[in-house]
């Protein structure tokens, strides 16, 4: 303890600094950080400019990381700041609220939301865990006591895992609800492969969503969205906008030379984020479709073909299940039908790849699915694998070997360099111009 006449004082200029003791708790709650290295050269040619915060104790409120600085220092007196603490808890919130400031990983920010007691929050989240429709155990076991804390339920293995999941995959995001869900089950928590988890898991993300802990645009939803027009405060606003976009944007087809047109078909326009970057790199068009052949898409794809007089390469990704092989059948015989010349390459999902990456089923097969009874007796199968169960990663290193194998690489890269002239010569045009 300090004495009562340090006690009556706030700041102190030059206090002892064996006196301190650290917060066990403060490293609980954010990552030890052990490169102080910068720290410390800053203290050595400036000094400590501002204070360490302590309560009563000599417990530090905020400053380990300037406390060991100045340790390794053989810094003897520092600043500091004293605040009363009357609870543990008291002194929990006060060294969250001194961090506020700092620059935290996600793992921190979760960690700190559950020491953070704001009760208009806790309540709003206890109103409605109370709903009859709601069972308010996001991550909790169910036999486990509920709290109207609403920060213990986001403090846990499924956030922890949402994390790891975007963070392991932050190159194909956005990613669907169905490919986290997938994901997390490669991450060692309590996860089923059920609809019950599978709706839990999509109210924890939007409540870590709205509290800002996982961005917004990490998730995809396709099947709502908006249109707005492109419009401009003013016409220089436009002729800027347009002076910057003149001669930019050259693509040559790089897959003229190619003994037949490749194009690529997925089910879900969801896996967008993995299947684009891919295709984008070979000049390759995409379509996305979900149920049976659309006429109007189908008239679209041999239009596309009829410019080539080679036949087409298609690549297609569906579900493994009644609809995703009736949908890989039905695109094929309708551009058939149409008089198009069509060689498929299945890329996914299939029966090597559901055994080698050992992917999660999705429950049952349909069984009132018309198709099933074909399916079934083609496979052997009962249940169903989707297309979000296969890893991002793994999936674009899947398409892009299965494109790369079909392809004539050396007359594509020689393609390659033509290109890369052409940009050059463009690039020297603008420039000429703007001289």
């Amino acid at each position: 303890m300090i004495t009562s006449e340090e006690q009556s004082e706030i700041l102190l200029s030059d206090f002892d600094i064996k006196r301190l003791v650290l917060y066990s708790g403060n490293e609980n709650i954010y990552n030890k950080r052990q490169d102080i290295n910068d720290l410390a050269t800053s203290i050595r040619d400036h000094g400590v400019l501002e204070p360490l915060i302590i309560n009563q104790d000599l417990v530090i409120i905020s400053g380990n990381s300037r406390y060991k600085a100045c340790l390794m220092l053989g810094i003897e007196k520092v600043p500091i700041k004293m605040m009363h603490t009357n609870s543990e808890r008291h002194l929990r919130k006060l060294v969250v609220e001194a961090n506020r400031q700092r620059v935290k990983s996600p793992q921190e920010v979760i960690r700190e939301l559950s020491k953070r007691a704001e009760v208009e929050e806790a309540q709003r989240i206890c109103d409605y865990s109370n709903n009859s429709s709601f069972d308010g155990n996001l991550l909790r076991d169910e036999k486990k006591s509920r709290s109207c804390n609403p920060y213990s339920r986001i403090n846990g293995p499924w956030t922890l895992a949402v994390e790891n999941v975007i963070t392991e995959n932050a190159n194909y995001l956005p990613m669907s609800l169905r490919a986290v869900f997938y994901q997390m089950m490669n991450q060692n928590i309590k996860l089923s492969n059920s609809l019950k988890h599978y709706k839990k898991l999509g109210t924890l993300l939007t409540v870590l969503r709205e509290r800002e802990i996982v961005d917004y645009d990490a998730l995809e939803d396709s099947t709502r969205y908006g249109h707005k027009t492109t419009q401009y405060l003013n016409k220089n606003v436009f002729i800027k906008k347009e002076f910057e976009k003149y001669l930019t944007g050259y693509k040559r087809d790089l897959l003229q030379t190619q003994p037949f047109t490749p194009f690529v078909m997925v089910e879900k326009h969801t896996l967008a984020a993995i299947i684009e970057p891919v295709v984008n790199k070979y000049g390759i068009p995409v379509f996305y479709c979900k149920g049976p052949s659309s006429t109007s898409q189908i008239n679209d794809i041999r239009n596309y073909l009829n410019q080539y007089d080679r036949p087409g390469l298609l690549f297609i990704l569906t579900d493994f299940d009644p609809a995703g092989f009736m949908q890989h059948d039905n695109y094929i015989n309708s551009l058939r039908k149409l008089g198009c010349e069509i060689n498929p390459v299945r890329v996914g999902v299939t029966l090597e790849q559901i055994r080698e990456l050992n992917l999660p089923a999705d429950m049952e097969a349909k069984r009132t699915d018309k198709n099933f009874e074909l399916w079934h007796k083609a496979t052997g199968m009962n249940h169903a694998w989707e297309l979000d169960a296969i890893p991002p990663k793994e999936m674009a290193r899947i398409l892009n070997e299965s494109i790369s194998s079909k392809l004539d690489i050396d007359a594509f890269n020689r393609e390659v360099e033509i290109m890369n002239q052409e940009l050059k010569d463009i690039e020297k045009v603008k420039s000429d111009m703007q001289a």
